[in-house]
């Protein structure tokens, strides 16, 4: 029996973003930019966004370095595409070229902005009911710090005030926390190492991905071969690529990730390489941890299980 994984996309281009330049040791003081009742359906977060003032369906996706707009809703939004020769997304399933379109104005929650560019691809790949007219990346969200609550089913974005190079904007305990990468302005992912069978990756947090993958180089170092994974099922995964990509399903015995432990993690393990990425940790992950993603203070916080609420 063949199994269909679907994950989100991880793009090459990216607009540039604000950064931090030195820490901020005074207190942290923060507010609410906007609260973002979401939708979970065919195994995707939805939110929704409205462009020139019509609104669209969004994945909401961590994984995507651009808000990218599917090139079906064009029309819809009132827009036009301009192609970028040369330009492209890479993901599950590939690359494939890209074009760009201007809106007038956008608005996700209370948060407006005018004459924001959105990179505009195929998304037909990725199957899903009801259709998505896109995805709200990275290029957008690291400006924030990012509290999704699956109990309230909720996301909350946080602007910072002032200090906050700690994070003491998180959750009730206990809690887990760890580190994550400085964000790269312009390949913004939330990235973190993780521990397996006594070696470390590197893991981005996509919410966009249906599933938790684990890519070529760090297959070959878990020694992952053919033989190992031959009594495993096999199946398929899509992304904004072209293609399908075959993928076994593996079951680790234990990841760590910071101060987490999780134990008997199902992976999806596939011979694709996708730049230095060694593994996306996916909706089977987010959905079991309430998660505050402090892009402020660079730092990743986890309840599990999730019955804490922001403070």
């Amino acid at each position: 029996m063949r199994q269909i994984f679907r994950f989100g996309v991880i793009t090459i281009i990216a607009l540039a973003l604000a950064a931090c330049a030195e820490e901020d040791t005074r207190p942290c003081r923060m507010a609410v930019a906007t609260e973002l009742p979401f939708r979970f359906t065919d195994g995707h977060i939805y939110v929704d966004l409205a462009i020139n003032g019509r609104p669209g369906n969004f994945i909401f996706d961590t994984g995507a370095e651009e808000t990218t707009l599917d090139r079906t809703a064009i029309p819809r939004m009132g827009l036009t595409a301009e192609d970028l020769p040369g330009v492209y997304n890479e993901g599950i399933g590939g690359s494939s070229n890209v074009a760009r379109a201007t809106t007038r104005n956008v608005q996700l929650g209370r948060l407006k902005g005018m004459d924001f560019d959105l990179m505009v691809s195929d998304m037909h790949m990725i199957t899903a009911n009801p259709p998505a007219d896109g995805l709200v990346g990275m290029d957008f969200l690291a400006n924030y710090d990012i509290d999704l609550d699956w109990g309230a089913k909720k996301i909350t974005l946080y602007a910072r005030l002032q200090g906050c190079s700690r994070p003491s904007a998180a959750l009730t305990g206990p809690l887990y926390a760890l580190d994550v990468e400085p964000m790269d302005t312009m390949h913004p992912k939330i990235r973190f190492p993780v521990t397996i069978s006594g070696q470390q990756f590197n893991a981005v947090l996509d919410t966009g991905a249906q599933g938790t993958a684990i890519f070529r180089r760090a297959a070959e170092r878990l020694g992952l071969t053919k033989d190992v994974l031959a009594a495993d099922p096999h199946g398929y995964g899509v992304g904004v690529g072209p293609r399908k990509v075959d993928m076994t399903r593996h079951v680790l015995e234990s990841v760590t990730i910071g101060d987490l432990t999780v134990r008997n993690m199902p992976v999806a393990v596939t011979n694709q390489r996708l730049g230095d990425t060694d593994m996306l940790l996916g909706l089977p992950f987010t959905r079991k941890v309430h998660v505050w993603i402090s892009n402020s203070s660079h730092t990743l916080i986890m309840q599990y299980p999730p019955q804490a609420s922001p403070k």
